[in-house]
C-alpha cells in the first residue's frame, strides 16, 4: 500500500469520535481499514472487540482481507452488515427474552419474502408497481405503509411466523426492542466493543442508527465511533437510508465532541472524469483535484443518446469490451452496469454468446445470493472455493463461522475432533461429488457432510431443515427467473473467484468498486429514476437520479461509456426518454471508438 497522506494519518491518529466525509476515490475504505488496523495493533483487552459495520457483506470481506494482508491479527475484529451484527450479537444470544423468538427462528431469504408479498398483492388490491416497504420505525410502526400495504404486510408476517421465520426488517426491530427493554444488553455490548466503525453512513436507516447508538450511549464513553461516507452517494433513500447531518450524528450518539473531517483529493480517476462527475454532484461544487498518477490522461467519456437500439446494444457493448482488452485493459478492470437485474440478465446472456473468449464475473446472475448469515450459504462458499494457499485464511474463518452457525442451529457443541476450524475444513476438502449440475452437487455434498461425517439427521432439527429447504427453493426460483435450465458447478464457482473477468453489476451494487472502464446502459427515465419514484410525488427524483449517475461515473478511472438505448417501451407503447438529469449535463463527449 502507498504511504498515507498527512491528512489521512492525522484523522487516524485522533483518539476520540470521528465523522469523515469524502468524495469518491479519496480513500475512505483505506482510511477505515487503517484506523481498524491501528487500534488492533495498539493492543486491546482480550474480551474487547472492534466492529466494522458495512452496507454490504462484500465490503465487510474486503476490509477483513485488507487487514489480513497487512499481517495484523484480526481475532478481535468483527465485520459485517448491521443485519449480521444484530443477529450475531443480539438476537442469537438474547432472543430467548423475546416472545416472538424464544421458540426458535430463522431469517427468511429476501426472495422468499418478495415472492410471498407478490402472492398477496391481488388479495389486498396492491398493484405490481406499488412499493411495499416492510420496515419498522423505532416505535414499531410500519414506515410509509398505506392501509392496503399495511394489511398485506401483516398477512405476510403472519405467514412467516407460522414457518418460524423473520424478515430482515423484523430482525432489526426485534434487536432494537431488546436493546430498549433489557438495559443489561446494551451495557454488556458497550463494554465489549471498543470501537464501532460505520461505513457508508449515508445509507444507514434510522432504526439501524438506533441499534448502534443504544450500544454506544450505554458504554459511557468506552465505545468510540468512526463514521465515513459521502452524502452525494446517498442512493438508498428509497430503502430508508438517511444522510444525517453532523449535528444529527452528534445528537444520535450523544457525542457532542465528535470531530468532523473531510478528505479532499481523488486518487482513483483522471482529472477529466473528476470534472465530469462534478456536474452530477448534489452538494459541494468546489473543484476536486485528481491525485492519481494518470490524472492528466484524456481517456474517453462517451454518451450515446438513443442512436443505439436495444437489439444492437449487446453487440455494441461487446465491441467496446474487445476494444479495451485489445488496448491492454485487463477483463477484471472492466465493468458493465445496468439499473436493474432483469435488464442485466437480458444483456448478460447475450454477452456470453458474443464474448465466448472473455470471462464474465456476474455474481448477481447466479442462482446463489450472498447470504452471510445463512449456514447453507456459508457451507456452499467453502465447498465452491478452491483450497489454494491465498484463500487459506479466509476459508479458515469461514470454517469457524460454519461450526459456530451449525452449533447454534443444533443447540449443542460438535465433537472435539470436528469442531475446530481446521478439522472442519479438512472434512470439507475431503468431500467429492461427480454431480455436474450446480444445485445437485450442493445437495450431494451437503448430504455427505451431515450423514457420513457429522452423523446428523437434518430433518430432526426444524430450523436447520427449513433453512436448507428455503436455500434451495430460492436458488431454483432464480434459475427459473433467469431461464437457466442447468447451472454447472464451475459456473457457481465463478461467484467466489472475484475478480475473475468482466464484471456485470447493478448501478447500486457497484458502489465502492473501481474500474478502468465503466460501461453503463439503461439510463432512461423510468429506470433512473424508477417509475415508483416518479409516481411518488413526495420524492425528489432529480436529486436521486443525479446521485445514481454520480456513483456510476465515479467508479471509472479512465473510461466511461454511457447508453440511453432506444427501443424500450412502456406498457402503453410510449418510448422511454433519456434520464433527464443526464440529458441536461453540458459536456463535450467523445465519439465511440471504432
Amino acid at each position: 500500500m502507498a504511504k498515507l497522506s498527512a491528512q489521512q494519518q492525522a484523522i487516524i491518529d485522533i483518539e476520540g469520535d470521528v465523522f469523515v466525509t469524502a468524495c469518491p476515490g479519496s480513500g475512505k475504505t483505506r482510511l477505515l481499514t487503517e484506523k481498524i488496523a491501528n487500534v488492533l495493533s495498539s493492543g486491546i483487552p482480550l474480551q474487547c472487540r472492534i466492529a466494522a459495520v458495512t452496507f454490504t457483506n462484500r465490503a465487510a470481506d474486503e476490509i477483513r482481507e485488507r487487514i489480513q494482508s497487512g499481517e495484523t491479527p484480526t481475532k478481535h475484529l468483527w465485520t459485517g452488515t448491521i443485519h449480521s451484527f444484530a443477529l450475531e450479537w443480539i438476537l442469537r444470544p438474547y432472543g430467548s427474552y423475546d416472545p416472538l423468538l424464544r421458540s426458535g427462528f430463522s431469517v427468511a431469504d429476501e426472495y422468499l419474502v418478495r415472492n410471498l408479498v407478490d402472492s398477496l398483492r391481488e388479495i389486498h388490491g396492491v398493484g405490481r408497481n406499488t412499493t411495499v416497504r416492510m420496515a419498522f420505525d423505532r416505535q414499531g410502526q410500519l414506515v410509509d405503509a398505506s392501509s392496503d400495504t399495511r394489511a398485506l404486510i401483516l398477512a405476510c408476517r403472519k405467514q412467516l411466523a407460522t414457518m418460524r421465520l423473520i424478515d430482515f426488517d423484523c430482525l432489526l426491530y426485534r434487536a432494537y426492542r431488546l436493546l430498549k427493554t433489557r438495559a443489561e444488553i446494551p451495557r454488556t455490548l458497550g463494554a465489549i466493543f471498543r470501537l464501532v466503525c460505520i461505513d457508508e453512513y449515508q445509507d444507514t436507516q434510522d432504526l439501524q442508527f438506533g441499534i448502534l447508538s443504544e450500544i454506544v450511549r450505554a458504554s459511557h464513553d468506552h465505545t468510540r465511533v468512526f463514521l465515513v461516507g459521502d452524502k452525494n452517494q446517498a442512493i438508498y433513500s428509497s430503502l430508508g437510508g438517511i444522510a444525517k447531518t453532523i449535528q444529527e450524528v452528534k445528537d444520535e450518539f450523544g457525542r457532542q465532541s465528535l470531530c468532523h473531517h473531510e478528505l479532499s483529493g481523488n486518487y482513483r480517476s483522471t482529472q477529466r472524469i473528476v470534472d465530469f462527475c462534478s456536474r452530477l454532484r448534489d452538494e459541494g461544487h468546489e473543484q476536486i483535484r485528481s491525485l492519481s498518477e494518470y490524472s492528466a490522461e484524456q481517456g474517453l467519456i462517451t454518451f450515446d443518446d438513443r442512436t443505439v437500439g436495444r437489439d444492437d446494444l449487446a453487440q455494441t457493448i461487446a465491441a467496446l469490451v474487445r476494444y479495451h482488452i485489445s488496448n491492454g485493459i485487463k477483463p477484471e478492470d472492466i465493468c458493465i452496469l445496468g439499473p436493474s437485474w432483469w435488464l442485466l440478465t437480458e444483456i448478460g446472456r447475450q454477452l456470453v454468446l458474443r464474448l465466448p473468449e472473455v470471462d464474465l464475473d456476474a455474481p448477481g446472475l447466479s442462482p446463489l445470493r450472498y447470504q452471510a448469515d445463512c449456514l447453507w450459504f456459508q457451507l456452499t462458499r467453502l465447498f465452491l472455493t478452491d483450497p489454494i494457499p491465498s484463500r487459506f485464511r479466509s476459508r479458515m474463518r469461514w470454517s469457524a463461522d460454519c461450526v459456530s452457525g451449525l452449533e447454534a442451529s443444533l443447540g449443542f457443541e460438535l465433537p472435539e475432533d470436528i469442531r475446530s476450524a481446521r478439522s472442519f475444513l479438512r472434512i470439507i476438502n475431503g468431500i467429492e461429488s461427480e454431480q455436474e449440475s450446480g444445485l445437485a452437487y450442493l445437495d450431494d455434498v451437503f448430504e455427505q457432510l451431515f450423514e457420513r461425517y457429522l452423523e446428523i439427521d437434518v430433518t430432526e432439527y426444524p430450523a436447520l431443515s427449513n433453512s436448507r429447504e428455503l436455500f434451495f427453493e430460492g436458488a431454483e426460483v432464480r434459475l427459473i427467473e433467469q431461464n437457466n435450465e442447468l447451472e454447472t458447478v464451475d459456473t457457481l464457482k465463478k461467484m467466489f473467484r472475484h475478480p475473475s473477468g468482466v464484471s456485470i453489476n447493478s448501478c447500486h451494487g457497484a458502489k465502492g468498486d473501481e474500474y478502468s472502464v465503466v460501461i453503463c446502459f439503461g439510463l432512461l427515465r423510468g429506470y433512473i429514476p424508477h417509475w415508483s419514484r416518479i409516481m411518488d410525488l413526495t420524492v425528489d427524483d432529480p436529486a436521486e437520479s443525479r446521485r445514481i449517475l454520480y456513483v456510476v461515473a465515479s467508479r471509472a478511472k479512465k473510461f466511461i461509456h454511457l447508453f440511453s438505448e432506444d427501443g424500450h417501451r412502456t406498457k402503453g407503447g410510449t418510448a422511454y426518454e433519456t434520464t433527464r438529469e443526464l440529458a441536461q449535463v453540458d459536456w463535450d463527449y467523445d465519439a465511440l471508438p471504432g
